[in-house]
């Protein structure tokens, strides 16, 4: 199972109890699973995938990937030119049109 890498959290375990008999009988394991979810960060300019759980996104503890591709337009127009600014819009355009 997926843990957050920012947080650490994972699977807790534990005992399902029977709400008629909540003394001593009727106690079944079970586990709890974290809302975790992959998601796309910038990690100092370079995007990768990592899991994180909802708890962490929403703080904003990680800066989400498809918030700073301004940034990434703008260094391919400093370094490459023009050529693979187009490039790079038609594959986001394609990205988002057709997932």
């Amino acid at each position: 199972m997926a843990k957050c890498e920012i947080c650490e959290k994972g699977m807790r375990t534990g005992h399902r109890i029977s709400i008629n008999r909540s003394q001593v009988s009727r106690r079944a394991n079970r586990t709890w699973k974290p809302n975790v979810k992959k998601v796309k960060i910038n990690d100092n300019g370079t995007i990768r995938s990592i899991y994180i759980c909802t708890r962490c996104l929403r703080s904003g503890a990680v800066t989400r990937a498809f918030l700073s591709y301004h940034i990434l337009m703008q260094k391919a127009i400093d370094f490459n030119g023009l050529f693979s600014c187009i490039f790079l819009f038609s594959n986001l355009f394609f990205n988002i049109r057709y997932r």
